[in-house]
């Protein structure tokens, strides 16, 4: 009986120490799990970091592309108004281009009655020698 008892004690020893080596291999991986959930909470933070620096780099694109679209805009309006100021640049040089034109011809004439009346003068005045 005293070996009954001892087998059965040997056999309830072993069955202890498969409990307690599957209690360590439990604790074991339960440490692992933890480890990677926290492995899993970081990257889930450096994920909503990528997402937040990801809507903030959108967000800069954005606002490249409005001020790009402004500048484009600045700039055909200011080769519009560029054509605008050469053309009327050129209305008022042709403007001058007249008036220069007409100026000369008013010159001449004045010039030509001048010299016309000044033949009458001396017409009038040989006129006037004459009936002396």
């Amino acid at each position: 009986m005293l070996q009954k008892v001892n087998k059965h004690l040997s056999q309830l020893e072993k069955e202890m120490a498969k409990k307690e080596e599957v209690a360590k291999i439990k604790d074991e991986l339960m440490a692992k799990v933890h480890s990677h959930a926290e492995e899993l909470e970081q990257m889930d933070a450096k994920s909503a970091d990528l997402q937040k620096y990801k809507s903030e780099l959108l967000a800069r694109v954005e606002e490249h592309i409005k001020e790009l679209a402004h500048a484009e805009e600045k700039g055909a309006q200011v080769r519009r108004l560029s054509v605008e100021m050469s053309s009327k640049v050129q209305e008022y040089q042709d403007h001058l281009a007249e008036r220069a034109r007409i100026s000369a011809q008013l010159k001449g004439e004045i010039s030509k009655d001048l010299v016309q009346k000044f033949q009458h003068g001396n017409e009038f005045t040989n006129l006037l020698d004459k009936m002396q």
